[in-house]
């Protein structure tokens, strides 16, 4: 899973997607039209790249998969998939406060 000893800044940068992620869970419960709804989710996506991005330099391609599919939903409604969306990214979420668990040991 970890492919090498987690620097302090590694573990900065998980804590602030952490951080950043709960930030669109409470932007997500704003969410009132489809406008909005699409602007939520290219902020989700520009998230789930960049937390993509700093899992890789720290955990192996199986684990930096493991987040991507947990943070990903299929096409509906955008009510539904705004439900679904959140669900992914609460998952998502649980899944980075584990990985930094692992980095601190």
């Amino acid at each position: 899973m970890v492919r090498r000893d987690a620097s302090g800044v590694t573990e900065m940068a998980l804590e602030n997607s952490v951080r950043q992620g709960r930030e669109l869970l409470v932007w997500c419960d704003a969410v009132c039209d489809q406008a909005s709804f699409e602007c939520w989710r290219g902020a989700r996506l520009r998230w789930t790249r960049r937390t993509a991005r700093i899992l890789s330099e720290q955990f192996d391609a199986e684990t930096v998969e493991e987040f991507l599919r947990a943070n990903t939903t299929s096409g509906a409604a955008w009510e539904r998939l705004q439900r679904a969306d959140l669900r992914a990214m609460e998952n998502a979420i649980e899944l980075l406060v584990l990985l930094g668990s692992t980095l601190r040991g």
